[in-house]
Parts: C-alpha cells; sequence; structure tokens
C-alpha cells in the first residue's frame, strides 16, 4: 500500500493540517480562558451552577470535574471539536470514496495493477490517520499548558474515537449509495442524529442510558480528568472496525460506480432556475443552505434558552459579573450582553459558511464542470460576481434563522427578549461574510488551489486573536489584526457605520481584484 495512500493524501493534505492546527489552537484559547475568567475555587464553584440548567445540560453535557482545567476544556470544548472533526471526516471521506468514482477518476486510478478494496483501504487509512493525529495535537497541545497526561491522551482519544465512528459510518454510506451528496446526507444526518439523542439524553439523569447509543455520548461518558473511564472508548474502536468491514466487503463486490441503493436512472425534468448562472446557482446550493439554516437556527435555540440562566449567574454573583465584565459581556444588560459576546462565535460560523460556499466554485472548476458552462454565452465575470453576491446572501439567511433560533429559545427560556434585541448582536456581524467571501474570491482569482485554505485559516486566526486578545488584554494594534475586533457590540457600545462599511469596503475590493484576475487567467482543473 506504500503507493496508494500518496494520491488520496495529496488531495486532502491542505485540509488536514488546517484542521490541526485549528485544534491545537482552540485548546490554547479554551485553557487561558478558563484559567483567566475563574481564577480561584469561589469563581469555579459559581460555574458548576450552570450544570442545574437543563439547556446548559443539553448544549455541553453534563460537567464532570468543572473545577479543574482539564474537566471544563473537556466539559466547553469537547462537544465542538468531535463536531469539526466528524463533519471533516464526513465530507473527506465521501471526497474520497464516492467523489472519485462521480467523476470517473477513480477509474484511472484503477487501471493500474491496483485492487479497488486495496485503494479503499489507503484512502480510509489516510483519514483514519488524520483523525488520530487530530486527537494527538490536541493531547499535546494541553500537555505542553501543564495538564495531566492521563486525562489529556483519554480527552484526544475520544475525539479521535467519535472521528473515527463518523468516518467509517460515511465510508459505508458512500458505498451503499451511488451519489457523493446522498453520501454526505446520510452520514451527516447519523451525526445530527447523534446530537440530538446526546441533547436529549443531557437534559435529565434518568435519560443517561441514552448516551449508550450515541457517538457524542460515549465521548461524555469517558469523563476525562476526573473519573478517567478508558473502558468507555471500547465502543468507539468496535464499532468504526465493524463499519470499515461492512465497507470493505461492500467495496468488494460491486463494480466501479455502482451502488446497492441507487436512485432512479431518469427524472421529469426540473427548468425552474435555469434562466442564468446566478440563478443555477442558487438551485444547486439550497439543500446546502437549508441544512445550514437548521443547524444555526437550533444552535440558536439552545443559546437562547441559555440566556435566563446565564442572567440569573450574573444577578447573583458579583464577582462572576465583574469576571464576566472583563471579558466583553454588558453586566448591565446582561441578556443582550451575552448575545453580543456570543455574536462572536456565529460571525466566525458566517465566516466558514462563506468561505466554503467560495471553496465550492473551485470545486466546479477542478472538476471540470465549470468549463461546460463557460463554453455558452457566459461572461466570466458576471458568474464569478454573482457567484460572490449569492454566498453574502446565503450568509445573511443563515443569520436571519439563527436570530430566530435565539429568539425562540429565550422565550422557551422564559427571557423576555424582544425579535430586535435577539437579533441585533447577530445581524451586525454580518460584514464579516462579506469580508471573507471576497477574500475567498481573491484566493480562487489568484491560486485557486488555495481558494478554501486561505479565507478558512484567515477566519480561524482571526477569531483565535479576538479570544485570546482580550483574555491577555493584548495592545489595541495587535487587537486591530482581527476583523472581529471592529464589530460593534451593541447594547454594550452603540452600532456606527463607518468600521462596518470599512469591513465591506475591504471585502468587495478583493472580491473585484478575484473576479479581474479570474477573467485573465486559464481554467484549471485538477
Amino acid at each position: 500500500m506504500t503507493g496508494a495512500w500518496r494520491l488520496p493524501w495529496r488531495l486532502v493534505r491542505r485540509g488536514a493540517v488546517l484542521l490541526c492546527a485549528s485544534a491545537a489552537l482552540y485548546a490554547v484559547v479554551e485553557v487561558v480562558s478558563y484559567e483567566q475568567a475563574y481564577p480561584d475555587d469561589a469563581s469555579r464553584a459559581q460555574l458548576a451552577q450552570l450544570s442545574d440548567s437543563a439547556a446548559v445540560r443539553a448544549l455541553q453535557g453534563v460537567p464532570h470535574a468543572i473545577e479543574t482545567t482539564g474537566g471544563f476544556v473537556a466539559w466547553d470544548a469537547g462537544w465542538f471539536l468531535a463536531v469539526v472533526v466528524s463533519v471533516w471526516a464526513v465530507l473527506v471521506t465521501t471526497r474520497l470514496l464516492r467523489a472519485e468514482e462521480d467523476t470517473g477518476r477513480a477509474d484511472l486510478v484503477l487501471s493500474r495493477p491496483i485492487r479497488p478494496v486495496r485503494l479503499l483501504a489507503a484512502q480510509l487509512a489516510v483519514v483514519a490517520g488524520v483523525v488520530l493525529v487530530f486527537g494527538v495535537t490536541v493531547a499535546t497541545s494541553l500537555v505542553a499548558q501543564g495538564l495531566p497526561v492521563g486525562g489529556s491522551l483519554l480527552f484526544a482519544a475520544g475525539l479521535s474515537g467519535v472521528g473515527l465512528t463518523l468516518t467509517s459510518v460515511a465510508a459505508l454510506a458512500a458505498q451503499l449509495l451511488d451519489l457523493r451528496r446522498r453520501a454526505v446526507s446520510v452520514a451527516l444526518g447519523v451525526l445530527g442524529l447523534a446530537f440530538v439523542l446526546r441533547m436529549y439524553a443531557n437534559t435529565s439523569d434518568d435519560r443517561a442510558w441514552l448516551l449508550h447509543l450515541t457517538p457524542l455520548g460515549w465521548l461524555d461518558r469517558l469523563r476525562p480528568f476526573g473519573d478517567d473511564s478508558w473502558v468507555g472508548l471500547l465502543p468507539m474502536v468496535v464499532v468504526p472496525v465493524l463499519l470499515g468491514a461492512l465497507a470493505v466487503r461492500e467495496r468488494a463486490t460491486r463494480d466501479s460506480g455502482s451502488a446497492r441503493l441507487a436512485g432512479r436512472e431518469h427524472r421529469p425534468p426540473r427548468l425552474r432556475l435555469l434562466g442564468g448562472p446566478v440563478a443555477f446557482g442558487w438551485r444547486t446550493t439550497t439543500g446546502v443552505l437549508v441544512a445550514w439554516s437548521i443547524g444555526v437556527a437550533l444552535f440558536g435555540v439552545v443559546l437562547g434558552s441559555v440566556v435566563s440562566a446565564v442572567v440569573d449567574l450574573i444577578e447573583g454573583d458579583p464577582e462572576y459579573a465583574r469576571t464576566l465584565e472583563q471579558l466583553g459581556v454588558d453586566v448591565s444588560n446582561p441578556a443582550e450582553g451575552f448575545l453580543s459576546v456570543m455574536a462572536i462565535t456565529l460571525a466566525m460560523v458566517f465566516g466558514l459558511y462563506v468561505s466554503w460556499r467560495i471553496g465550492a466554485l473551485r470545486t466546479e472548476e477542478a472538476t471540470g464542470r465549470l468549463e461546460h458552462l463557460l463554453v455558452r454565452p457566459v461572461r466570466r465575470t458576471s458568474w464569478l460576481a454573482g457567484s460572490y453576491v449569492l454566498a453574502v446572501v446565503a450568509a445573511a439567511v443563515v443569520a436571519v434563522a439563527g436570530c430566530l433560533g435565539i429568539w425562540l429559545g429565550a422565550r422557551i427560556g422564559g427571557t423576555d427578549l424582544g425579535w430586535w434585541d435577539a437579533s441585533l448582536p447577530l445581524l451586525v456581524t454580518l460584514p464579516v461574510a462579506v469580508l471573507f467571501a471576497g477574500i475567498g474570491v481573491l484566493a480562487f482569482g489568484a491560486v485557486p488551489r488555495l481558494t478554501v485554505a486561505v479565507p478558512v485559516t484567515l477566519v480561524v486566526l482571526a477569531y483565535v486573536l479576538e479570544l485570546l486578545g482580550t483574555v491577555l488584554s493584548l495592545p489595541d494594534r495587535v487587537l486591530d489584526l482581527s476583523p472581529f475586533r471592529w464589530l460593534p457590540r451593541p447594547p454594550l457600545e452603540p452600532w456606527t457605520a463607518g468600521p462596518s462599511l470599512a469591513l465591506c469596503g475591504i471585502g468587495l475590493a478583493a472580491a473585484a481584484v478575484g473576479v479581474l484576475l479570474f477573467s485573465r487567467r486559464d481554467l484549471a482543473p485538477d
């Protein structure tokens, strides 16, 4: 298998490096933030009161050993890191296993003396290797900051175990289904179901047994930095091996390009939104937009339902209120102040969304499908500019879905929060989407192979700088390097048009340069 893994690795190496580096930085942010925000036993005891909120338990899980830095990191960051590595594993696995067959490139590889099962094993080995390195990176980052080695290794093994489980789910879906988008939908659907089941199980001790049925629940039951249940890793080993074996068996019994659960070969024509490239672009991305909107809306519901617990904690503990005030929360108006800080996290999500949406344009070019569009009377500049506008509009739709979720969650949680008060902190972050979409277009025009890597890297670095800068009190000239720093945070400070217009102007200028560069370069398929 010496040479079979080289091509899959070349296809995923940039994303793999970015994934692992981001995880290491995120672990640093979690540790530093906790030690700055909760410096003594009294403040950490107050933090434990949040475990009484069903909404907090639903999202974060039941806290264990959160009076320690490691326990807090596992509780606060564990679910997020597990979801990130799982989504990456699903997208990459289906790309290597099914998208390569959809485009016919797998046939070229199999024309050489290599068996399909051997190629599948090499592709899975690459993805599994990256997922394991992801865990090693997190463990190394935690140990380097002085956390216990045993707890760090168990926590990292749990993250890798969840990622490997979803890798095997995606691998099996890619063998059973005939199109990548169907395999992605099924695998991400399994992840979504696992997340919802975990949320439901954590809302009550009587439902805790349901954690045995979800990979994210397996991670919760490890309890690193506390009880350290190494036996809990067993299903994270057994399930990926079994599902991987089923995927290998399925690949050995089918022809390349076929699938056991193939869709219909003929369908009635659908002519809606085929009047131009921009309309067609909107049609082809509607499904992804709906999925993102639902996901952000659900996160908004959970976030909004937590507001009442945070408000009670701020009003009942002056020390905790002063700590949050140092982090930028307006404690005089705790509900809106809390949402203004959390909106920065969702602003990062919007930046990542538009980055990946522009990255889809690179996929169209790399696979050769863009050539079939541009041979028609379609101008390059109009197509790319229209795609940029669509990305920004789609980000606005996702933001509105998040606003609706926050408002509904606040009402469910008993917080009297109006629609505008719930929406304003989130809506004022949209200039970030304009900026990073423009940077993505610029990368697409200048260095197409880095279309995703450049804006995603900048989003992550800017977010980390914003978090670390606030906690470490870095100089203003350093903090101003992060676009998130430019965003207004109502009601903590009044909204002014200047910074928002500046971010939009830079994004539009970057997009204009990217469109110009694209109009003058040759297409660059893989």
